[in-house]
């Protein structure tokens, strides 16, 4: 049975082992030459591009510290998840809105107490 080799295979023999040097445009070549670097520079990008545009709208919108601590609420529900053995992120995305929630419940009834007379 022959097996058919893949793309991965059939690399440059300098691409082996690269070495870092004063050539910025070869050394970007040579990382691009690898798929996942591809993929992982994407993701970054994106992931970038994504986090100025929901931290600019909470910082205009005065909610700056509510995300600081919704994200630091949803670390605890990661481990939990991890301790009773299931995925990480379901806990992470549960405590997330869970507490999030908690965060419009509390609002809403700050809201209504403000509107109260006296």
């Amino acid at each position: 049975m022959r097996r058919h080799p893949t793309a991965a295979t059939h690399m440059p023999p300098e691409s082996v082992n690269p070495t870092l040097s004063w050539n910025l445009a070869r050394d970007l070549g040579e990382v691009l030459e690898y798929h996942f670097m591809v993929n992982a520079l994407l993701a970054g990008s994106i992931v970038a591009v994504m986090a100025g545009v929901v931290g600019w709208l909470m910082v205009l919108r005065r909610q700056a510290f509510a995300g600081h601590t919704l994200s630091m609420m949803a670390f605890p529900g990661a481990s939990g998840a991890s301790l009773i053995g299931i995925p990480a992120a379901w806990g992470y995305f549960a405590f997330c809105a869970d507490h999030g929630s908690l965060f419009a419940h509390r609002a809403a009834c700050t809201a209504r107490c403000a509107n109260r007379e006296p």
